[in-house]
């Protein structure tokens, strides 16, 4: 976190507080302000916390969705008595949808 202070070309303060990323550099937020309290500052630091904790969340979900990927690769099905990868069983779908027109059935037809 950096305070800077300034004056506007009438002569009037102005404050500035910038919340950077040691790590990456990047902007995380900041207030110019004619006057920051004590209180405004700890609300804004709030806000950035809570958006922090957000994308941490939505990281981990987006992290728990590629983990469940990753295991079901390691999934076979077995379609037409030979086993397939979910690849291959994605290949094997698109193949029969043109040449059938569309993703074929499983279940046979009924007898008339």
């Amino acid at each position: 976190m950096d305070f800077q202070f300034d004056s506007t070309t009438d002569g009037k303060p102005i404050k500035i507080v910038s919340v950077v990323d040691e790590h990456t550099r990047e902007c995380l937020g900041g207030m110019v302000e004619r006057r920051i309290t004590g209180e405004h500052l700890i609300t804004e630091l709030d806000r950035l916390a809570a958006r922090l904790e957000d994308a941490e969340r939505e990281l981990a979900q987006a992290l728990a969705g590629l983990r469940a990927i990753a295991e079901n690769e390691a999934t076979t099905y077995e379609l037409d008595g030979v086993r397939l990868s979910p690849s291959e069983v994605g290949a094997w779908l698109r193949e029969r949808a043109a040449t059938h027109g569309g993703i074929p059935d499983a279940v046979a037809e009924a007898p008339a």
